[in-house]
């Protein structure tokens, strides 16, 4: 583990624990508290994590204590810190896990300090912990919490992956933790965030490693947030940002390097820890750093070396910033932007040697009489002192010379031949001849990027114009060496600024896209969408996709819905005529005409139900009519008087009434449908239903507006549940039962 100790608390009572001297505590882990100790044994500095007495009766935390223990056990690799012990303290009772102890910071320690690594170092780091994921592969292990926390940094600069307290057995029994989003938000990988840990592979592990890289280079996780829930949302759903917009100085191929390990499916990342090895240890090898010794910070408060190949070999310090503000502009900008222009123009195809090694004896250029050159560095040999003494600064810039005669139209490379004769020149009479020279060469080089860009440019617009920011971009990275080495500053804001426009040219498209689902405009939402499509660009593309496959289940749901709606208002109409009016005649035309329109071929069995319920409903009406015939004779009532039934004629009843005593007889009309409730229950009583449509006939007679009987009318559809309708009058029933009597029918599904 890390250092940055504390003394341990006087306080404490635990002093020692399973032969571990503890001497000063480090921190808090994700698992427990961990100690520098003393292994007692073997005399030597070892980490010790302690599981806190609050938790050690918990069987689910020591289960995952155990197991990082074991996961930790398994592994053997330079690259990851080693287990050493694991037990339970028989006097304390204790749990306690010994490891490696390492005496250097972490890169998070290091990105507070210095905020962002140089690209070379960041990837030499991520080299490093991809082959140690390589050895947790091996294992069948998934480490779940690859972060900068958990990356640590030896005295001699080797990376060391730590803290396996999340990890997880692939196919082991492991515990459940199914629907948990395990891991920190800033890394977490989307399966992580979605709590699919039985999903969970290598993979994931690579997505918090590409998050890591992204964060070592541009001094930012890739996604942040107010809190936890804002960031994962952002992981499951934002494309991941590209690093040059926050660092102009991060090449393309480290940027496609983190786009391929962050992509949101696992099938689209790189698949395994060896195809990254394989990239990184490629693109390294093309900018190979010099293998001279190491150059000393003196001012900084984190210096340590990252090694490169799993920790072999010597390597680069790790500034602070602090040191980084107080240097030149890292030893590439020492004469008026010249080295800046090397650096972007050169392709890091040279080193300074004043950085990184000795420079070679020069002695100076002087004046005649001037007095006695400098005493030779080295022995000659019989040969050399026979001959006239070199100056070897001269014969430097004549070879510089010489390489700009012969090619002439290499401009990036004379112009750094020509920057190291003039670091070397400073101070001697040849330094101004030099000078100018170095300005003529930039000069030319200007003209060269001016002359070339102009057509690379029309060629990359015309892409991007056409939405083909994939083509764009292959036009850029399709240029020869000497181009890209000519051009990189540009190339480096072209492509930015490509993926800026992508990203902006879809965000406004996807805005239109969301405005026209909510007003249920399917027709717009799709063409749209359709703009989508005609969008080329990689990083985007399955997130496009899906965008599509929504809008297309989205317009074939709202055209459901909008076409459910019309035939809905046509049902109204329908039940209007028969619950309101009480025309036979007005319903049927209605059915016809929905019988007709060719849409509503959906509702196929509705529809045939209206016309089938039509004549079913002037059946029934017909045997009521009967009915009511049987009437004549009896008793009926009308308002206060009482009275006989005389005969019932065109749905209206004619009773005859006596007045004062019966010495004077008149007639009373009542209408039908003015009958009291138990005479119209009576009647219909005795009106036979032969059919299914005749019992939701019987029903809508029964749920005339105004006269309405629920329950009876519920019992007779009940009978009816096959017939199409009778769902439909069944939710009209509890509609009105509600009190929303201003809806005769809703949409059908």
């Amino acid at each position: 583990m890390s250092s940055g100790t504390t003394t341990l608390s006087p306080r404490a009572r635990l002093k020692e624990i399973g032969g571990f001297e503890l001497l000063s505590r480090i921190g808090e882990g994700a698992m427990g508290t961990v100690f520098k100790a003393r292994q007692k044994s073997l005399d030597r500095i070892v980490a010790v994590k302690i599981l806190p007495p609050s938790t050690a009766a918990n069987r689910e935390f020591i289960a995952r204590f155990q197991r990082e223990a074991r996961a930790t056990g398994k592994l053997s690799h330079p690259n990851i810190v080693g287990a050493i012990d694991v037990g339970q303290d028989a006097p304390s009772g204790m749990w306690y896990f010994a490891m490696e102890y390492i005496d250097g910071p972490s890169l998070k320690q290091v990105l507070d300090e210095q905020e962002v690594f140089e690209e070379r170092r960041a990837l030499e780091i991520v080299l490093c912990v991809a082959r140690a994921l390589g050895c947790i592969e091996r294992e069948g292990l998934v480490h779940r919490d690859v972060k900068p926390h958990n990356i640590l940094l030896t005295s001699k600069g080797v990376p060391k992956l730590a803290d396996l307290g999340l990890a997880h057995e692939i196919d082991g029994g492991g515990l459940s933790e199914t629907g948990r989003a395990l891991g920190t938000p800033c890394y977490m990988s989307p399966e992580q965030v979605r709590g699919e840990i039985d999903r969970l592979d290598i993979r994931t592990d690579l997505y918090s490693l590409g998050a890591t890289l992204f964060h070592l280079v541009t001094g930012r996780p890739p996604f942040v947030g107010k809190n936890g829930a804002e960031i994962m949302t952002k992981q499951l759903y934002e494309p991941v940002p590209q690093a040059s917009r926050y660092n102009r100085k991060v090449s393309l191929e480290c940027s496609r390097i983190i786009h391929s390990l962050m992509q949101k499916e696992k099938e689209r990342r790189m698949r395994s820890p060896a195809v990254l090895i394989e990239a990184l240890e490629r693109i390294l090898s093309r900018t190979r750093a010099p293998g001279s010794a190491v150059t000393k910070a003196a001012s900084s408060s984190v210096h340590r070396r990252v090694a490169v190949a799993d920790g072999t070999t010597t390597a680069r310090p790790v500034r602070a910033k602090a040191e980084e503000r107080r240097r030149p502009r890292s030893a590439r900008t020492n004469h008026a932007g010249l080295l800046l222009a090397l650096a972007v123009l050169g392709g890091g195809s040279f080193v300074w040697w004043s950085s990184q090694q000795p420079p070679t004896v020069r002695p100076p250029v002087r004046a005649a009489g001037s007095g006695a050159s400098a005493a030779p560095t080295s022995p000659r040999t019989a040969t050399e002192t026979q001959t006239l003494p070199v100056d070897p600064l001269a014969a430097q810039w004549k070879k510089a010379q010489l390489y700009a005669q012969k090619y002439p139209d290499d401009h990036a490379e004379i112009v750094r031949r020509y920057a190291l004769v003039l670091k070397a020149a400073q101070g001697t009479l040849l330094e101004k001849e030099v000078s100018i020279a170095c300005k003529g060469a930039e000069a030319r080089m200007q003209a060269a990027l001016d002359a070339v860009w102009p057509a690379i440019e029309e060629r990359v617009t015309a892409a991007a114009n056409e939405g083909d920011f994939d083509r764009a971009l292959e036009v850029l990275d399709s240029l020869t060496d000497e181009r890209r080495r000519l051009l990189r500053e540009r190339i480096d804001k072209r492509a930015e600024a490509l993926c800026r426009e992508a990203e902006q040219r879809i965000n406004s498209t996807l805005a239109k896209v969301e405005e026209a689902l909510m007003l249920g405009d399917a027709a717009l939402a799709r063409s749209e969408s359709e703009k989508l499509a005609q969008v080329r660009f990689a990083p985007l593309k399955a997130s496009l996709d899906r965008i599509r496959e929504r809008v297309e289940k989205e317009g074939v749901r709202l055209e459901a819905e909008a076409l459910a709606r019309r035939f809905g208002a046509r049902l109204a109409l329908f039940d209007q005529a028969l619950l309101e009016t009480e025309d036979g005649e007005a319903a049927a035309k209605v059915a016809t005409e929905a019988q007709g329109t060719a849409e509503f071929e959906r509702f196929g069995a509705q529809v045939a139900a209206m016309s089938e319920l039509v004549a079913a409903w002037k059946q029934v009406f017909r045997r009521e009519s009967l009915a009511l015939e049987k009437l004549r004779g009896g008793a009926l009532k009308v308002g206060s008087e009482q009275g006989t039934i005389e005969k019932v004629e065109d749905r209206v009843v004619h009773v005859r009434v006596g007045l004062e005593g019966g010495r004077i007889l008149v007639m009373r009309k009542v209408p039908v449908a003015q009958l009291p409730d138990d005479i119209r229950l009576q009647v219909l009583k005795t009106v036979p239903f032969r059919t299914p449509a005749e019992k939701v006939a019987g029903a809508l007679r029964l749920l005339v507006r105004g006269r309405e009987h629920f329950e009876s009318a519920r019992a007779l559809l009940e009978e009816a549940t096959q017939f199409p309708l009778t769902p439909h009058y069944l939710d009209l029933i509890r509609s009105r039962q509600s009190g929303n009597n201003g809806t005769l029918a809703k949409p059908m599904r």
